[in-house]
């Protein structure tokens, strides 16, 4: 994810902090699953009060992720639009009137 942020920064500039910083939150929230979430939180799965917290984090950490996925939805929807694509079928290019 964070390659796939940086190859598109070399394209496209994002002047929208809220926007940039969904991608960014996005990218840390799926960094810290990846690599310690688990790691770090294996005593709160031996209780019924940890889980809950471990299940509130991860509902916080989805909110994250749907941010940066409506964003970049959002983003390639303009897109098709701007290069005539049909956005449910990218592969098909809509004809022009």
């Amino acid at each position: 994810m964070g390659s796939l942020i940086k190859e598109m920064s070399k394209h496209v500039t994002i002047s929208d902090p809220d926007i940039s910083g969904f991608f960014e939150q996005a990218l840390a929230a799926r960094n810290f699953l990846m690599h310690h979430f688990f790691l770090e939180r294996d005593e709160k799965l031996r209780t019924k009060e940890g889980r809950l917290e471990l299940l509130s984090e991860l509902l916080r950490i989805q909110r994250q992720l749907n941010n940066a996925r409506t964003a970049i939805n959002a983003m390639r929807l303009a897109l098709c639009e701007k290069l005539g694509i049909d956005s449910e079928f990218p592969h098909l290019l809509r004809q022009k009137d």
